[in-house]
């Protein structure tokens, strides 16, 4: 098995966890997935990642936007949404799938927020 390093913070602790591998530091999760095996080399396992943060960078012009959208994406009450706006940058969404994760930002960008996938 080959285990190089994490892709969200580059940290070279992983640990093997069932059937997928975490991170140490950030808890990003990446699912094991074997490739064929060749009769001269062991067989290699390929590493993807399935749990994705949302971190908003700068919430543009339309800041009421953004927040309501939070409190729609997260289930905030409008004052921590405020407040998470107010301190950039923030982590929106903690592990969501990469589906959620690119809706999300397309949510974002369509109302001139500029967000960030990790």
């Amino acid at each position: 098995m080959r285990l190089v390093e994490c892709t969200a913070c580059g940290s070279k602790e992983l640990v093997e966890q069932d059937d997928a591998v975490v991170c140490v530091y950030c808890q990003s999760r990446y699912v094991n997935e074997p490739r064929a095996a060749d009769p001269v080399s062991p067989a290699i396992i390929e590493i993807a990642r399935t749990e994705f943060d949302v971190v908003l960078m700068n919430p543009g012009r339309k800041k009421l936007k953004v927040v309501k959208l939070i409190v729609d994406l997260t289930g905030l009450g409008i004052r921590p949404a405020t407040k998470l706006v107010e301190s950039l940058p923030q982590v929106v969404l903690r592990g969501a799938s990469r589906t959620r994760a690119e809706e999300a930002r397309r949510q974002f960008e369509a109302i001139g927020a500029s967000v960030a996938i990790q």
